[in-house]
């Protein structure tokens, strides 16, 4: 790579802010990106893109897993925390029960049915 993902990702991020970041841009961060062999980067770079992104627009990006499909979690969530928030639902059935949320790929709560089940027998 000839520049790192955190060069890359902050260059997109500061076109973001500017409202500069259009189709040509992103025209000419690929043709740099294929230029420069940097492909292989791509996941990473837009990875940290976006959270520069989130911290420079103040939003928080939050994962909400749940055992079943429900709205009813991510609806009390986004009534409670603003507007400067994106939700993500993900539905997993193996959690059994209860809610897995992570704030900004932080854990904040793990009360599912299948963590209280793994704490219970590693005590035992």
């Amino acid at each position: 790579m000839t520049y790192t993902p955190d060069i890359y990702a902050r260059a997109l991020c500061a076109l973001a802010c500017e409202r500069k970041l259009d189709a040509a841009a992103i025209s000419r961060f690929l043709r740099l990106a294929r230029k420069h062999r940097d492909f292989s980067g791509l996941p990473q770079i837009f990875r940290l893109f976006r959270t520069y992104y989130d911290n420079a627009a103040k939003t928080a990006r939050i994962e909400v897993t749940i055992a079943r499909d429900s709205d009813y979690v991510v609806g009390k969530l986004k009534k409670r925390l603003g507007k400067n928030v994106v939700i993500e639902k993900r539905v997993r059935p193996e959690l059994i029960a209860g809610v897995h949320l992570r704030v900004n790929d932080v854990i904040v709560i793990d009360a599912t049915a299948r963590r209280q089940l793994q704490r219970m027998f590693q005590t035992a």
